[in-house]
This record gives structure tokens, C-alpha cells and sequence, in this order.
């Protein structure tokens, strides 16, 4: 919703209402002044309760409440209660787990990071004792700084494979939502996920995730209907810790806008020298800045409040200066032209992710050999072709468009069988009735996730009105159809490893719907 309609808004659903509005974690005062025009004050007990850790000079409208640290019996319960919920603590351990309390000083963030500590080691005194030892050797050094001590404790103990994918969470932007399948696909291209016989890197990276969301490092913040993280968070303190560690170890730069030294000079455009760069500025100051990276791996763009985030940029430059990139996210910034020209020179690519005015990719888009991950979000109500090209490109995994746009995938029509044997989630594609249909599912028989658009239209040579045969998705687990047409389909058809469905837009008489009902699958009728 954009601001000026949510202030509109928002006096309207809440007007001669008693109302408590909750601010949480705040830096500045200019939310409070934005929010304020549009809250009446009706003198009916409403009140606005606004948390931070800074004093932002409110106390002519608010009344402040400093809230005291966690005294130690109250940190000992936490802890307790983080590491074994409802359980008993064993007797040898009690004395050494009140020691480890008192540690944290109070501070709730530290006592949430130990537990996450000692909930991965084994339950005994020695191993209790080396934590505490620990603690108490990086925490009297400096006693203002313990919550980062122990913060730096805690990733220390994180495997190899972990610390990297931890510090990553620091490209992101601080205090939003991070889309857990963008995450995992970022892990994935950027090779920090291993490889299992047994799983697939998907599921790996689902494990990794979950193994820090057990050391308490990352919050869940959106579930998934059918089990798993929809979207994640970490706390502010703990990405300025990631960031400020990927700076130290030359795992990742973050250039924050044009307050950072080395940025927004056009006469004069800045190179780095590292290997991973995400700009989290305006994206007027990305463009005007014309970086350059001749080593750099990786490229991300999360940009920050601009006037209009439609306007189309150039950034052909992108091309020329960072021509060995593995990873270009530029899901945020729309392109000037159609799909970008010179994208084939990228030639390393795994994961792309462009915007813009987009209504076809080119057959250039083959020479992307290594490609894994493809995200196109357009801004045309209208279809994107995928050339014939596509079925080369056999290392594909993700394959994703807007909300607002569908895919128009076509069989090359070679007679070979062979498609494209690593792809898990495609959305939103586009599918019509024939045999076409059915060849294409066939190349694309892993899929798990699928997102797809039913259209009512066929080839006169088959004039069936059948919904699409979709037994071969043997492994697909989530499927969402909507349907583009009057004519009501056939008998359904779906695979038995089917865990979600939505139907959109199908208009289903009660007698169709009684008989999806009965499938051992989620259903979700967008009627």
C-alpha cells in the first residue's frame, strides 16, 4: 500500500475506534510524524506504544519507561526455558547454567544466542564449563561490548559451511522480511551449499536454515501452509554483526548510499576490488555511481525508498564492468530497454534476476550455459516468451515471473525426450490444451512447485477439453492453477505426491469440489 493511501486510510478504519498501535524498534522520529496526521485523538483510552533503544526526544508527546535488564534469576529462566522448554534442567548442570546467565549481563539477545549455543553441544558440565569459560574470557576484556562478544562466540562454533551462509544474511535489508526461497537460491549459486547424494541442494539448504534457526540466529517470521519457512528475519544487531564480519574476513562489501565513501561521483566511476558487492542505496545513486568490479562474483541491489520505483535505468554499464559475475541480482531496478543486450557476454552466470519492460527473452540467453536461477518480474500485463533455447540450458532449477505475467513455454519439437531434468519450481507458465502441453510436462517431470495459468484455447487437431495430465509431476508438491476460460475442464488429474492446491478463477459446481475434497492433498479454492 502506498503511503499516501494508507494515510487516507487509515483514519477511516479506525476512526471512533479504540485503537493500540504498536511501533517496534524504532531509529528516527519521521514514522511517528508520518503516522500522526492520520490517528484522531478521540479521548477514548487509544494509545501508540512505541519500542527503541535510543532516546528519540518524544517525551513531549510520550511518556518513556526505561526497561530494566533481565536481573539474574530472570536471565537463568530464560535460558532454561530456551534450552529446555518444559523439561528439568539436569542437577549438574544447574550451578554452571546460572554462572553462564549471569554472563550475559541481563541482555536478552545475548541469553537467546548462548542458548542457541547450547542447545547444538552435548548436555554435560564439561562442555557447559568450556562455553562458560569462554564467555567470561571475551566479556571481561570489554564489558560494553559483550553482546557482540557473544555474538562472535556463537559464530565461531557455527560449522565452515554455516559461517558463510550466516554472514551472507547481511546483504539483505536490515529489519524486512527475506524470502526464504530467494535466500536458498542465492546459497545455492553462490556454491555455498553443499553437495548430498541423498538430497537434493534444495533440501540442503532447507537444513542449513533450519540449523540456525535452532541456534536462535535467524527468526522465522513467515510460515509456509505446508510446513517450513515462508520468510525469515534476523535481528538488526545481529546483521550489523554479519556485516561488519563479512567486511573483516573480505566476504562481502555493503554500500549503504551516498553517505559511504566511495560512492555517487559520475565523472568519476568507483571500482572494487572485492569479490562480493550489494549496494543498498537509491537506485539514482547506483546508476549516477557506475561501479565497476573487475573481480567481483556477485552482484545485489536492494534499493531504498526512491520517488518512482518505475522509471526505467540504463544499465548496459553492467555488462562492461562486471564481466566474470556468477550471481547479478537487479530484481529491484527497471531496465530502460527489453531484456538487457549483452547479458550472453555474463557468460558465468548462475542466478539472474532483472525487471523492466519485458515481453520476450532473447535466444542470446543460451550462451548462459551455467545458468540455475531465472527471475523476471515485467512490467507488461502480458506473456513472456521463452525461446526454444531454453531446453540447452540443463543446469536450471528456478524459473519465475511476476504475479502479472505468464510464461509461454514451446516444445522444440526435436523428438527428443531430454528436458530440463534439474528444474524444481516454474511460475507462472502458461499451458493450453494438446499434445504440446503434454510434452512439455514430460521435459519437466522434477518439478516440485509449479505456478501455472490454464488457458481454454486448443489446437483445433485435438479438440478435447481436457484439464492436463499432470501424473508424470511425480514429485510435485505444490501446484497453483488459474483458468483462463469459460469452458469447464474435464476429469482433474493430479500426481499422488501432491501436498497443496490452489484452483483459481474455475468457478467448480459443488459436485467438483466434494470430489477434490476427498484427495489427500491441501486445497485452496480461490473461487
Amino acid at each position: 500500500m502506498a503511503d499516501k493511501d494508507l494515510e487516507e486510510k487509515l483514519p477511516q478504519l479506525i476512526l471512533k475506534n479504540k485503537f493500540l498501535i504498536v511501533m517496534d524498534d524504532m531509529w528516527n522520529t519521521k514514522a511517528l510524524n508520518d503516522l500522526r496526521g492520520s490517528l484522531p485523538n478521540d479521548g477514548n483510552g487509544s494509545r501508540i506504544l512505541i519500542t527503541c533503544r535510543q532516546d528519540l526526544k518524544v517525551k513531549s508527546h510520550a511518556d518513556p519507561y526505561n526497561v530494566r535488564q533481565l536481573s539474574d534469576a530472570d536471565s537463568w529462566k530464560l535460558l532454561r526455558k530456551k534450552i529446555f522448554n518444559e523439561e528439568c534442567c539436569p542437577e549438574e548442570l544447574m550451578k554452571i547454567g546460572e554462572q553462564i546467565a549471569v554472563t550475559c549481563k541481563g541482555l536478552p539477545l545475548a541469553i537467546i544466542a548462548v542458548s542457541g549455543l547450547l542447545q547444538k553441544i552435548e548436555r554435560q558440565r564439561k562442555k557447559w564449563k568450556e562455553v562458560e569459560k569462554d564467555l567470561t574470557s571475551r566479556i571481561v576484556d570489554d564489558p560494553e561490548q559483550q553482546c557482540r562478544k557473544i555474538l562472535e562466540l556463537s559464530y565461531n562454533c557455527l560449522p565452515y559451511y554455516l559461517k558463510a551462509c550466516f554472514l551472507y544474511l547481511g546483504a539483505f535489508l536490515e529489519n524486512q522480511d527475506i524470502p526464504v526461497k530467494k535466500l536458498m537460491q542465492l546459497w545455492i549459486a553462490e556454491g555455498l551449499v553443499q553437495r548430498d547424494e541423498l538430497k537434493s541442494l534444495e533440501d540442503v539448504a532447507e537444513d542449513y536454515l533450519t540449523d540456525l534457526i535452532d541456534r536462535s540466529l535467524v527468526i522465522v517470521s513467515q510460515q509456509r501452509s505446508i510446513g517450513g519457512a515462508k520468510a525469515c528475519r534476523v535481528h538488526d544487531v545481529l546483521q550489523r554483526f554479519c556485516q561488519s564480519k563479512a567486511k573483516q574476513e573480505k566476504f562481502l562489501k555493503v554500500i549503504t548510499g551516498p553517505d559511504d565513501s566511495k560512492v555517487v561521483n559520475p565523472s568519476s566511476p568507483t571500482t572494487y576490488d572485492d569479490h562480493r558487492l550489494c549496494f543498498c542505496s537509491q537506485r539514482q545513486h547506483f546508476i549516477d555511481s557506475k561501479p565497476s568490479g573487475p573481480y567481483a562474483r556477485s552482484l545485489l541491489c536492494f534499493a531504498t525508498n526512491d520517488k518512482d520505483p518505475n522509471y526505467p535505468y540504463d544499465i548496459s554499464f553492467i555488462f562492461q564492468n562486471f564481466r566474470l559475475l556468477k550471481v547479478l541480482d537487479l530484481e529491484c531496478i527497471n531496465m530502460k530497454y527489453s531484456f538487457p543486450h549483452g547479458i550472453e557476454q555474463l557468460v558465468s552466470l548462475r542466478y539472474l534476476a532483472v525487471a523492466g519492460y519485458i515481453n520476450s527473452i532473447p535466444p542470446s540467453i543460451v550462451y548462459l550455459w551455467d545458468l540455475q536461477t531465472l527471475i523476471v518480474r515485467g512490467l507488461l500485463r502480458d506473456e513472456i516468451s521463452l525461446p526454444d533455447v531454453i531446453w540447452c540450458l540443463k543446469k536450471l532449477r528456478h524459473v519465475h515471473t511476476s504475479n502479472f505475467n505468464v510464461i509461454r513455454l514451446q516444445d522444440d519439437g526435436d523428438g527428443d525426450s531430454s528436458g530440463l531434468d534439474y528444474l524444481v519450481t516454474i511460475s507462472s507458465l502458461i499451458l493450453h490444451y494438446g499434445k504440446e502441453t503434454e510434452c512439455i510436462l514430460r521435459k519437466i517431470s522434477n518439478v516440485r512447485k509449479m505456478k501455472c495459468r490454464l488457458s481454454n484455447s486448443w489446437d483445433n487437431s485435438h479438440n478435447c477439453n481436457n484439464f492436463p495430465r499432470l501424473e508424470v509431476l511425480s514429485k510435485l508438491e505444490s501446484l497453483k492453477v488459474t483458468y483462463d476460460g469459460r469452458v469447464q475442464p474435464g476429469e482433474f488429474s493430479f500426481p499422488s505426491n501432491l501436498k497443496k492446491l490452489t484452483l483459481s478463477d474455475f468457478h467448480l459446481p459443488w459436485d467438483k469440489i466434494s470430489a477434490i475434497g476427498k484427495l489427500p492433498v491441501m486445497i485452496v479454492d480461490d473461487v
